[in-house]
């Protein structure tokens, strides 16, 4: 065999690679109004920090009446019609 980490009863796992390389620095923060889980306080912490430190163009959305798990709640479409436009206004725009 080989490949194997010196240790077998300590697992060692890490992930490496680019999932999306965002060469224009565009960054979209969404989060539901009635997020328990990373609520408006820290979403708008969130966006604040990201506005100060980053040095990138950052969007925030706050989706009303949507807690945190907004992609399976009834406001998924209005969050894809938004998403769609703000990639449309980032030059992004789809393939019809």
């Amino acid at each position: 065999m080989t490949n194997l980490q010196s240790n077998v009863f300590y697992f060692r796992a890490s992930i490496a690679g680019v999932v999306f390389g965002d060469v224009n620095g565009n960054h979209l923060l969404t989060s539901g109004e009635q997020d328990t889980t990373d609520p408006p306080s820290s979403a708008n912490a969130d966006y604040a920090y990201y506005k100060a430190h980053c040095g990138c163009d950052v969007t925030q959305l706050l989706l009303p009446n949507t807690a945190h798990l907004f992609m399976v709640h009834r406001s998924l479409p209005s969050w894809v019609d938004y998403v769609v436009g703000w990639l449309g206004s980032k030059g992004l725009a789809g393939a019809s």
